[in-house]
């Protein structure tokens, strides 16, 4: 896999109207054959901000992480003057799998969701990905002595 810049943008088209998603990948995405952590954030309405603290799984236990923001918050596109039908959670999985494609990490990927979370679970059982409790998760991306200390 080549290397991608730490922060920047992907297209990201909606019939014939093109957007942007903006991210940040703290680690490499090559990292030895590693899932990479993706973060996403609440909302609709919220932005990768108040998902910064779990940058502390890179630092302290080396697992690549992924911040977003989903279109129409923070640095990604802001989008006015659509009907409510637009804003639905197809174009958020829809969006999600363009950043994924775009890393070349749609294949090998850990998802972390919160508040939307419940999305991550509709995308993954939409997506035939493989479910794992948090608990799972943590022991799969984290030492165990920092397990003890938290």
């Amino acid at each position: 896999m080549t290397a991608q810049p730490r922060i920047g943008k992907v297209d990201f088209s909606i019939g014939t109207e093109t957007y942007q998603t903006w991210y940040r990948v703290l680690g490499p995405i090559d990292a030895l054959g590693r899932a990479l952590l993706v973060l996403l954030h609440g909302g609709p309405g919220m932005t990768h901000h108040y998902m910064l603290p779990h940058k502390i799984l890179f630092e302290k236990s080396n697992v690549p992480t992924v911040l977003y923001d989903q279109i129409g918050n923070g640095e990604s596109s802001h989008i006015k003057n659509k009907p409510a039908e637009f804003w639905n959670p197809k174009l958020f999985m829809d969006e999600l799998d363009n950043l994924l494609k775009h890393l070349g990490i749609y294949e090998n990927f850990d998802l972390l969701g919160h508040f939307w979370g419940g999305m991550s679970t509709r995308y993954c059982t939409s997506r035939s990905i493989t479910l794992i409790s948090v608990q799972e998760c943590l022991l799969r991306i984290m030492q165990p002595k920092d397990l003890i200390r938290a």
